[in-house]
């Protein structure tokens, strides 16, 4: 994942942006999302964090 962020956005911390996105699915945050039926609208922020994460910049 890393070298994704760092090809995508060389600009960024693609280490530290790395752990932040594959922390957050972590098992304990992702089991109280379910419990709560917040589950779908997780994926979809998640799919929106890594998407504008990855979009590289303009020139």
């Amino acid at each position: 994942m890393t070298a994704l962020i760092a090809q995508a956005r060389p600009d960024l911390d693609a280490e530290l942006q790395a752990h932040i996105l594959l922390r957050s699915l972590s098992s304990d945050l992702v089991a109280h999302l379910h419990r709560n039926g917040t589950s779908p609208r997780f994926a979809r922020s998640l799919h929106d964090l890594a998407t504008a994460l990855l979009r590289p910049l303009d020139p």
